[in-house]
């Protein structure tokens, strides 16, 4: 299968078995876990520092579930 396949697939699959609150909650999951990923490549830039308080406030916003990657990202902030 191709990416564009298992997308249709996976939307058929959520919308079939899934909530609207579900729905919502799994993309912004799967937003914060394509920010985790991303690497730049100037960590001390205004913009990267912006970017990184931006995502611990969504990940803070999920209650406990993020901790670690919480205080991963607020101890590189310290270190800059």
């Amino acid at each position: 299968l191709n990416s564009r396949g298992i997308d249709i697939i996976w939307s058929r699959i959520i919308s079939w078995f899934m909530n609207e609150d579900s729905v919502v909650y799994i993309n912004n999951i799967s937003i914060i876990l394509k920010q985790l990923k991303h690497k730049t490549l100037y960590p001390k830039s205004t913009s990267n520092v912006k970017f990184k308080k931006a995502l611990v406030e969504k990940m803070k916003g999920d209650c406990n579930l993020w901790i670690d990657e919480i205080q991963v990202i607020e101890n590189e902030l310290l270190n800059l």
